[in-house]
């Protein structure tokens, strides 16, 4: 996945990894591209939003949480390029996945979008 959760660490012993990253290099999407984004890749999901997080520069992190037919859960993380502490840390602006069980247990996922060049680009 592109993002990571506060603990997970393990970028810290990768040569050029960085506790700044530089927010400045690309743009910050607007929430209205962000919603929009979630919307298509939701494909009419009803979702709960489980998780939002802004700083002086706008939303950094929102999660949202989907049911799925199967009886498990999808959770929709957008992370803004940055380091948030206590949130989350990611090198990209991205729209992450994360498949679980009813139980919780994860599933799989990955990266499904990206905010590159001021647009975002969906990953098939």
């Amino acid at each position: 996945m592109g993002f990571e959760k506060p603990g997970e660490d393990r970028d810290s012993n990768v040569a050029g990894a960085s506790e700044n990253i530089d927010i400045h290099a690309e743009s910050i999407p607007t929430p209205e591209s962000i919603m929009r984004t979630f919307e298509i890749l939701l494909e009419g999901r009803k979702y709960e939003e489980t998780l939002r997080h802004e700083d002086e520069q706008g939303l950094c992190v929102r999660e949202l949480t989907a049911q799925e037919s199967d009886g498990g859960y999808s959770e929709w993380t957008y992370v803004r390029a940055g380091n948030f502490p206590g949130v989350a840390r990611a090198n990209k602006t991205e729209i992450c996945l994360a498949y679980f069980t009813a139980d919780g247990i994860p599933q799989g996922g990955g990266t499904v979008a990206r905010h590159e060049n001021g647009e975002w680009k969906i990953i098939e």
